[in-house]
């Protein structure tokens, strides 16, 4: 007799299933923490360009709309900046700048903050 049973066929194709799930959850995994990277670099950038902001004295509240690759809709991004008087002289002022950016995904909230200090000649 040549070929295959009935019943190693089915035993075939059940490790092929197993097999194939596997690497689907695998690859859904990669892909979600792919975008959450992504999405955290996002709000580095936003945090740094808010930073630069808040040294010449722009220190405030915003809603950033971003459209990543493959999403059909924005996410928001909500950056709160507060800056501090440290430190006064008549040379100069030492702030401290925070901003803190805040996003939802997945239902999950997510958040990043930078911490500074500026100096301010006077």
């Amino acid at each position: 007799m040549k070929g295959f049973t009935l019943v190693e066929m089915i035993i075939s194709l059940l490790l092929f299933l197993v097999v194939s799930l596997g690497l689907l959850y695998a690859f859904s995994t990669y892909n979600r923490l792919q975008v959450k990277n992504l999405l955290r670099h996002t709000a580095t950038e936003l945090a740094l360009k808010k930073a630069s902001q808040a040294h010449l004295g722009n220190c405030t509240a915003e809603e950033v709309d971003y459209y990543p690759r493959g999403f059909s809709q924005p996410l928001k991004f909500h950056l709160d900046c507060q800056r501090t008087l440290l430190y006064a002289s008549k040379k100069d002022r030492t702030y401290r700048v925070e901003i803190t950016v805040t996003w939802q995904y997945r239902t999950k909230n997510y958040t990043y903050t930078l911490a500074t200090l500026t100096v301010e000649n006077l």
